[in-house]
């Protein structure tokens, strides 16, 4: 089954190297979309199906985390695997995400393997249930 994922980013190198990664990684991947914002990200989910997120967990103004809680809520996505990102490695902000509903936060910066072994487990967890 070819996955479709999409990146929640406003920094276009940290989008571009999660798509990269994505790609070039033993995932089934068919589609890596891209947003700069929570508000473009979800208007690309209402619209499109998308396998599992990759979000920005430093987002201006707490986005990151409403945009975790909205997806949750969401009748249809709220089981989707979702990966949050963030340069601050403080436990508070990680729980404070894993809270909100975030299956898991990755420290940046980041090796690739660690990613793919992220979205692997995730999307593994995703069949199980």
């Amino acid at each position: 089954m070819a996955l479709t994922l999409l990146v929640i980013d406003r920094n276009p190198l940290v989008r571009t190297r999660c798509r990269r990664t994505v790609e070039c990684s033993p995932l089934d991947v068919d589609e890596v979309l891209e947003a700069e914002s929570a508000q473009q990200g979800m208007e690309i989910l209402d619209r499109q199906w998308v396998d599992a997120v990759i979000l920005d967990g430093m987002l201006p103004k707490g986005q990151s985390k409403e945009l975790v809680k909205k997806i949750r809520k969401h009748e249809v996505l709220g089981e989707m695997p979702l990966l949050v990102t963030t340069a601050d490695g403080r436990a508070a902000r990680r729980n404070a995400l894993v809270a909100a509903g975030a299956d898991y936060t990755l420290v940046r910066p980041f090796q690739p393997w660690q990613l793919i072994a992220k979205l692997k487990f995730s999307m593994q967890e995703d069949v199980q249930e």
